[in-house]
């Protein structure tokens, strides 16, 4: 089933960059280590979902490059536009798309989050800056990263911990980043490189309620832990260098799980054991899956998004099990969500969609 929204533009006034932001480059990871753990490889059960009704909803004729969404309490998608170059609102009632063009924007949306006030939270990597948008006075803020090593930022993910500070990647200048919301104070960790001759680019992200921050990256096949109280960084191998880590989510027992790019296997690692295990996903267009956006549900289900088979996947801990529930072969998921109601939200290119259960 799919059905098609309204879509209506308008252009929002912004405020330039807020006075008193403040930038503070704290000192390197103090020391580094390696997880004594070996990735351990399993073969869950694969099934195949009935027909389960997908609802569609159309961004334009355009071509706006739908990235990570982000679901506020009112039931409403927030994505960026990244080709677009708009911050995108879908009203999932009415099916209507309104969108606002962000201050000096580069066409670097790339991911959005929600704060508990409600206020609209997303990275434009290209401008490098991290940006607030406030729904109810439709006005933007943004905070400018500058740079590392004589490199922008580049932000890429954003996660707020349990005390309401956001966190984000640098994956241009090879940090973490931190910042106060009611402060503007931003403060950066460098992280260092996950394996010889790879160079550090810290792109997905999660925290943890007990605080701890995971990060994947795009190079070397490892994941990294940062204490940043201490600045310590814990590098968990994953066994294959060529393993590009593309998105995380922390689950309600506190278990990391991952997507990889390359070569496709979901993930998971206990903090309470420092256990890694690696999940073999199966091949269904007789081509290897490319994981994309990853999200834990509320009923402590696992789904992503594989886009070689135009699917979207949950995996069952309790089951180890996977079921894939196929979308049109146009679909192309990407980004991907779980809403509080245990909706599934997924995005592509060009549009939006949601995964109904009777």
């Amino acid at each position: 089933m799919w059905k098609s929204g309204d879509r209506g533009l308008t252009s929002a006034p912004f405020s330039r960059p807020g006075k008193g932001t403040g930038f503070s480059a704290s000192p390197g990871p103090q020391s580094v280590s390696t997880a004594n753990a070996t990735p351990v490889v399993l073969t869950p059960r694969m099934t195949f979902a009935r027909p389960t009704p997908v609802y569609r909803y159309a961004f334009g004729s355009t071509n706006p490059g739908l990235m990570q969404p982000a679901v506020d309490a009112q039931g409403q998608l927030w994505v960026g536009e990244m080709s677009a170059n708009r911050l995108a609102r879908l009203n999932r009632a009415t099916g209507q798309v309104r969108t606002w063009e962000p201050p000096e924007g580069k066409s670097g949306l790339m991911t959005t989050t929600i704060d508990k006030a409600g206020h609209v939270w997303f990275v434009e990597q290209n401008a490098n800056y991290l940006g607030r948008f406030d729904p109810a006075t439709q006005r933007f803020q943004t905070f400018p990263l500058g740079s590392l090593h004589q490199r922008p930022m580049g932000p890429q993910s954003v996660r707020f911990d349990a005390r309401g500070q956001l966190w984000f990647t640098a994956s241009s200048g090879g940090a973490l980043g931190q910042l106060d919301p009611l402060t503007g104070r931003i403060r950066t960790w460098p992280v260092p490189t996950p394996i010889s001759g790879a160079p550090p680019i810290p792109f997905s992200l999660t925290v943890t309620l007990a605080g701890q921050v995971w990060f994947g990256y795009l190079t070397g096949g490892t994941v990294g832990q940062l204490d940043p109280a201490s600045g310590h960084v814990t590098l968990f191998h994953l066994g294959d260098p060529q393993a590009t880590i593309f998105s995380m989510t922390t689950d309600r027992s506190g278990r990391i799980w991952f997507t990889e790019l390359l070569p496709g296997r979901l993930g998971m690692i206990d903090p309470a054991t420092n256990r890694v295990t690696l999940f073999s996903v199966p091949s269904i267009q007789n081509a290897p899956p490319a994981l994309y956006g990853v999200a834990a549900a509320p009923d402590g289900t696992i789904w992503f998004a594989d886009r070689t088979a135009s699917a979207l996947v949950r995996y069952r801990p309790d089951q180890a099990a996977y079921t894939f529930f196929a979308l049109p072969r146009a679909s192309a998921p990407y980004g991907l969500t779980v809403d509080a109601a245990g909706h599934v939200w997924f995005t592509s290119s060009g549009s939006a969609g949601e995964l109904r259960f009777p």
